[in-house]
């Protein structure tokens, strides 16, 4: 099993880099997922702003999943 990538070598788990899910949950959450639910809310559309609100919903799991336990 290879062995994650550190920020800096000699570093623990801790300081290692941001991964690309925590990136992509950030980018769908701010700037896909929340302003879309809001503008169908705000338009009358309940599905969709049902299902962008559930896409928002698994940005902030992809957050939460990546970030370092402490």
């Amino acid at each position: 099993m290879p062995q994650p990538r550190l920020a800096r070598p000699g570093r623990g788990r801790e300081h290692r880099a941001h991964g690309a899910g925590e990136r992509a949950g950030y980018w769908l959450l701010y700037v896909v997922a929340f302003p879309a639910a809001m503008l169908h809310c705000h338009a009358g559309n309940g599905m969709g702003a049902l299902l962008c609100a559930l896409a928002a919903a698994v940005a902030a799991t992809c957050i939460v999943a990546t970030r370092p336990r402490s």
